[in-house]
């Protein structure tokens, strides 16, 4: 008799634990970029006792966690296809994921840890598509160093690395902007600039200090290195413009 009731119990907790969602894997199938809302496709079938499996359904609009607070934002461009953690609530979430402030809100039904109220979490890979191998990036990589990286792998890979020895280092063989209202750099060593060609656009120019130039110095169009003057006098006289 203790026996059979102890299988009944084991059943029911069985049926219960089979019903309960917590997390797995998912593959996004839509995004929405503006809303932060995704359709998830879970990445593990249901396996049945007899060896049979079968797919869940999409998880529609699904909330998308991205680092960030009420002024600040990483905005991560999640793509279809990627992998994602699944994360299920132990309530229902429809109400508050639509509220305006985000703040306590009441739920809707009594539901808890059911696939309908999931979270999607990105940056879950498998270990053949990390991102993390030297061998996935374009730029020589140090999985030690903090890298943000965008179009990894590609030829338009570009990144800001951190080292552990404090260097920050841009790369991209494509164009690095600065906009602001001012732009100041201080350097306790020496700037270098290493470029085909430097142009600076401004109405006035100010250096302070002495200049060293070891090519050839044109003002107005004048060759100064090999410029000649007109008009030259012996004595006090002075010669005219150079030409």
């Amino acid at each position: 008799m203790f026996e059979a009731t102890q299988l009944i119990a084991q059943q029911a907790i069985d049926r219960f634990q089979s019903n309960l969602s917590t997390s797995m894997p998912g593959v996004v199938v839509r995004m929405d970029y503006e809303r932060m809302r995704a359709d998830v496709q879970p990445a593990i079938p249901r396996k049945f006792e007899d060896g049979s499996t079968e797919e869940y359904s999409v998880i529609l609009d699904v909330p998308v966690v991205m680092p960030g607070s009420q002024n600040s934002l990483i905005s991560i461009p999640v793509q279809v296809g990627d992998n994602v953690t699944l994360m299920f609530c132990q309530s229902d979430i429809d109400s508050w994921s639509i509220s305006a402030t985000g703040q306590s809100t009441p739920a809707e039904t009594l539901r808890t840890f059911d696939m309908q109220d999931a979270i999607a979490i990105p940056g879950l890979y498998t270990s053949p598509r990390s991102l993390n191998n030297p061998a996935a990036r374009k730029w020589p990589h140090d999985p030690k160093d903090l890298v943000v990286s965008m179009n990894t792998g590609s030829g338009s890979e570009c990144e800001i690395r951190m080292t552990p020895g404090g260097t920050i280092t841009v790369n991209t063989d494509y164009t690095v902007n600065v906009n602001a209202q001012d732009v100041n750099v201080t350097a306790k060593g020496n700037a270098n600039v290493t470029a085909q060609a430097v142009n600076v656009k401004a109405a006035n120019t100010v250096i302070t200090g002495n200049v060293s130039i070891s090519g050839i110095l044109t003002l107005a169009g004048i060759n100064m290195n090999t410029h000649k003057h007109i008009g030259v006098q012996p004595g006090s006289g002075t010669t005219g413009t150079p030409v």
